[in-house]
């Protein structure tokens, strides 16, 4: 019997609150800011501090964020539903969360430190084509910002992951997420000690879904590469897809999430949480 096991991507990484991105972006911000400050005279600085307060911008700053979040229109949605590609969403972070950035001068040893880091904003020369090193280094600044979120994987979950695959060609894993590109590539980049990537993943219909072939038997699913969250159609067109090709696959989900695996039990799947799954002392469960 073939078997296929989804898991939540999110389960394989230490996922920091969306506090760590507005953090990282005030940073920026304010770095920024205070360096154009530096030359005004005392009263001018004092009354630029209470209106241009850290609070203040903090406020703002959670608001612009809630709204992009839990509006279906926000950007945040779209870029993690494909409805806007990375740099379009970078270039709105620059011009409406931290604009004064638009004012940065090249610092070339940043910006190479950037290069390493693998970002798309400094390595997908066809997607920000036309824009100056200036300009990518600051998109990159707030790539790196925005993958805040992005904690340490967990080595011992992408290990075991990996060697279920190896004796049993019958079974395959399916990542699934609703995220976006930019984490992808931070995470994908994370796994390179642990997995033997495939050089350029290619996105192919599989189950008649775009998935990613990350190696031999593991894919990503993701909903900007479907249009969809997990929740809202996405998990059921791969359920209902994968067993039209073969009625007996046995389907399990792997994900921390309340509402996946509530989901994922109402479409016949099995559902455990990481720590059950990869057997570990199990954690409170999260509801979403």
């Amino acid at each position: 019997m073939s078997k296929v096991t989804l898991v939540n991507l999110s389960g394989l990484f230490a996922l920091q609150p969306e506090q760590a991105v507005i953090d990282a972006l005030l940073e920026l911000q304010y770095q920024r800011y205070w360096a154009d400050t530096t030359s005004h005279s005392q009263t001018q600085r004092f009354f630029a501090s209470v209106w241009h307060s850290r609070t203040a911008y903090q406020l703002w700053l959670k608001s612009l964020a809630a709204y992009h979040i839990l509006s279906p229109d926000g950007m945040i949605n779209r870029y993690k539903k494909g409805l806007i590609d990375t740099r379009t969403f970078l270039t709105f972070l620059l011009d409406k969360v931290c604009p004064a950035l638009n004012t940065l001068a090249m610092d070339n040893t940043a910006y190479a430190t950037l290069q390493q880091q693998g970002l798309l904003s400094t390595s997908d020369d066809a997607a920000f084509s036309g824009l100056s090193d200036v300009q990518r280094y600051r998109l990159a600044l707030l790539e790196q910002a925005w993958n805040a979120m992005i904690g340490e994987v967990h080595a011992n979950r992408v290990t075991q992951l990996h060697q279920a695959l190896q004796p049993d060609p019958s079974q395959e894993t399916i990542l699934i997420s609703n995220t976006n590109p930019a984490h992808v590539r931070c995470i994908l980049g994370k796994f390179a000690t642990q997995l033997t990537l495939t050089s350029t993943p290619q996105t192919q219909q599989r189950y008649e879904l775009n998935l990613e072939t990350l190696q031999d038997r593991l894919h990503l699913c993701t909903s900007y590469d479907n249009g969809e969250y997990k929740t809202d159609g996405l998990l059921a067109r791969l359920a209902t897809n994968i067993r039209a090709q073969n009625s007996t696959t046995e389907l399990s989900l792997i994900s921390h999430w309340q509402g996946d695996r509530t989901a994922a039990q109402a479409l016949q799947m099995s559902a455990a949480t990481p720590e059950q799954y990869f057997n570990e002392h199990a954690a409170p469960v999260l509801t979403k």
